[in-house]
């Protein structure tokens, strides 16, 4: 009997720690302080585009090249703000990608449907600049504490991880955000902090909204790629 409910409890711990989003793996902080170097640094060239759907109606409307200074959001995998959720001026984030298949699958993974509407526009354009940003994609995660799959975290680990790169790295190492894979096409994706505003050329390549012509044939593109309806 002693032997059992010994067992039991090893199992709820395990269980427990589970659901706080914390394994060996994947430590829900930063285990150690961070390290990095030049080789932790890939340059995203300005010969690339990258694409963002966006919110143009409704509450929070944000221009193609906001950068978004409330959080952390609940629904956002790398946020670079502290908890609690609030405005931090000087400490913005944007996600982007650099295919408009992952742009899709990113903003409507919730419904696994792209919805056609008038209140999300998709952007484009190139760097003014190369971008600077911290490599996730190879080892610079299990060089400090985590695994290959931080990406793939509960979502309060990757934001605390977030955080703590914004903090400890960004000014040294002079990163413009996060180079990372997505946890629903794992293609790259881009994390752009703040140092990242002035990359952004004055107007975008291509902007429209999702119900224009052109926007309807890159939807249509990913509806087939993802297998999703296209509404």
């Amino acid at each position: 009997m002693a032997r059992w409910w010994r067992q039991h409890l090893r199992c709820r711990r395990a269980r427990g720690r589970a659901e706080l989003g914390v394994s060996a793996k994947n430590p829900r902080t930063p285990p150690q302080p961070l390290t990095a170097d030049v080789a932790d640094v890939c340059t995203l060239a300005t010969d690339r585009p990258l694409f963002r759907i966006h919110t143009v109606r409704g509450t929070h409307p944000t221009p193609w090249d906001g950068l978004r200074e409330y959080g952390p959001l609940p629904q956002s995998r790398w946020e670079p703000q502290p908890p609690p959720s609030d405005f931090y001026p000087g400490n913005g984030v944007a996600y982007v990608a650099k295919d408009p298949i992952t742009a899709f699958a990113e903003v409507f993974q919730n419904r696994r449907r792209i919805v056609i509407s008038a209140d999300k526009a998709i952007s484009a354009w190139f760097p003014k600049r190369p971008l600077r940003l911290l490599d996730l994609t190879q080892g610079w995660p299990t060089r400090n504490g985590a695994s290959a799959s931080l990406h793939a975290a509960p979502k309060s680990t990757t934001q605390a991880w977030a955080h703590q790169i914004h903090t400890q790295l960004s000014s040294s190492l002079q990163i413009d955000g996060l180079y990372v894979p997505s946890t629903m096409t794992l293609a790259p994706m881009v994390v752009l902090f703040t140092r990242s505003q002035d990359a952004f050329p004055k107007a975008p390549t291509f902007s429209q909204l999702l119900t224009h012509r052109d926007s309807r044939v890159l939807a249509s593109k990913a509806a087939i790629s993802l297998n999703w309806p296209l509404l």
